[in-house]
C-alpha cells in the first residue's frame, strides 16, 4: 500500500466530521518536522515510480508504456519513457487544475507536494483514470493486451529486451508444457498458475515491465523443468538431440 492510500485509508475510518481536523494536524505536525516545503517524492533511475506513485498514476502512466516507440523497441525505454510519461500524466492533470510538472531555472521538473496536494492527486488520479477507460475502452483494451507481453521483456534498452524476452517466453512455453504434463499426472500446480496470472493480469492493467514478471521466474522455473522434462525425449525420438553425448580425447602429443 503506498503513503497516500494508507493517509487515506486512515481518514476514511475516522468520523467524518473529525476527517478535516485530523488531516490538518497531520499536515501541520508532518510540515514542522519537514520543513515548509514538504514532501518530494523521489524517482528510481528508471522511472518507474513517480511523484505521488499510487495506483492510478501507473494505470495511467501504463498508456504510455503501451506506446509502439517503446512497446516494439524503437527507443530505448530508459530515460525516455519516464519524461514522455510525465507529460502525459501533466497534460491529463492540467485539465483538472493540477500541475505535476513546474519550472525551474528554464527547465520542466516535477512539482515539490504537500501531503495535502498529494491526496488530491490521488483523488484526481481515480476519477481521470475512470474517465479514460469511460471515453476510450478500445485504448485501454490495446494498453492491456500490449502490456501483457511488455510485462515479460520490457527493460532499459531494445537489446536487452531482446533477450529478457526471449529467455521469459522460452520459459513460459515450456512453463505450459510443465502445467499440462502436471495436471495429466495429477499433480496440483495451481497456487503457481494462480499466482503467476494474478501479477501477470494486475500490472497488465497497471503498469508492465520486465521487472515486475522477476519475482515470478522462480515459480515458472519449477514448471519449466518439468515442462523439459517431457521435450527432451520428444526431441531425441525425432533426431533432434543426441542420445549420448561422447566426448573426445586428446590426441597423445
Amino acid at each position: 500500500m503506498t503513503r497516500g492510500s494508507q493517509e487515506g485509508a486512515i481518514v476514511r475510518a475516522v468520523n467524518p466530521s473529525k476527517a478535516h481536523d485530523l488531516l490538518e494536524r497531520g499536515v501541520a505536525e508532518l510540515t514542522a518536522v519537514l520543513g515548509p516545503a514538504g514532501f518530494e517524492f523521489i524517482e528510481t533511475d528508471d522511472g518507474a515510480s513517480n511523484g505521488g506513485t499510487f495506483a492510478s498514476g501507473e494505470f495511467l502512466r501504463g498508456f504510455v508504456v503501451a506506446r509502439p516507440e517503446f512497446a516494439l523497441l524503437r527507443t530505448p525505454f530508459q530515460g525516455t519513457w519516464d519524461w514522455q510519461a510525465n507529460l502525459f500524466e501533466d497534460a491529463l492533470f492540467r485539465q483538472r487544475g493540477f500541475a505535476v510538472l513546474g519550472e525551474d531555472n528554464g527547465r520542466q521538473v516535477k512539482t515539490r507536494t504537500t501531503l495535502a496536494d498529494e491526496i488530491r492527486k490521488e483523488e484526481l488520479g481515480n476519477r481521470i483514470a475512470f474517465d479514460v477507460v469511460l471515453q476510450n475502452p478500445l485504448g485501454f483494451v490495446t494498453k492491456f493486451a500490449t502490456q501483457l507481453f511488455t510485462f515479460w521483456y520490457l527493460v532499459e534498452t531494445p537489446g536487452k529486451s531482446i533477450l529478457v524476452g526471449l529467455f521469459a517466453f522460452v520459459g513460459l512455453g515450456l512453463a505450459a508444457v510443465g502445467w499440462r504434463r502436471a495436471a495429466a499426472e495429477g499433480i496440483d500446480v495451481t497456487p503457481i498458475i494462480a499466482t503467476v496470472l494474478y501479477f501477470w493480469i494486475l500490472y497488465a492493467v497497471l503498469l508492465a515491465v520486465a521487472r515486475y514478471s522477476m519475482p515470478l521466474l522462480p515459480s515458472l522455473l519449477v514448471l519449466s523443468a518439468y515442462g523439459l522434462g517431457a521435450v527432451v525425449p520428444v526431441v531425441r525420438k525425432i533426431g533432434l538431440w543426441p542420445t549420448t553425448f561422447r566426448l573426445r580425447r586428446p590426441a597423445p602429443a
